[in-house]
């Protein structure tokens, strides 16, 4: 495993933790008090959590099965509706979207808003700093 990638996702991690807790509206993690460790392990630790909920529909191991929901391994950066075996929507297969993470996060806040008449049943995430989250820790997982 090549760890230089990592230290990189983390630190920007770490940064963009830093910009979304002084504006957002939600209890932040005490950010001037934490060591920088200390705050990303609790950042990592939350998008853990938060990803529980998305567990139940995806994995994210290379060699993992589809359930309800594709494996999400490398999806940043990926074409949508690439995996051979997975049934998706036909709209999602004709949205012509590849997986940024502003792309990630607009379909995290609201897939049906982003591309009508997909099947996915989750509704979305408001909360920015909660989607920068998950998106971060599916990111450190979905890599090599």
């Amino acid at each position: 495993m090549n760890c230089a990638p990592r230290s990189a996702q983390v630190a920007l991690l770490f940064s963009n933790l830093l910009a979304c807790t002084a504006s957002a509206n939600t209890p932040a993690l005490a950010v001037a008090s934490a060591p920088p460790q200390e705050l990303v392990a609790a950042a990592l630790q939350t998008g853990k959590r938060l990803f529980a909920n998305c567990n139940a529909c995806h994995t994210l191991g290379a060699n993992e099965d589809d359930r309800v929901g594709p494996n999400l391994w490398k999806i940043f950066g990926a074409r949508v509706a690439v995996r051979p075996d997975f049934a998706y929507s036909e709209a999602l297969q004709k949205s012509g979207i590849n997986w940024t993470e502003e792309m990630l996060d607009k379909w995290i806040t609201n897939p049906a808003a982003l591309v009508p008449g997909n099947s996915m049943a989750f509704v979305g995430m408001s909360n920015a700093l909660e989607r920068k989250l998950l998106l971060a820790y599916i990111r450190l997982r979905t890599r090599d």
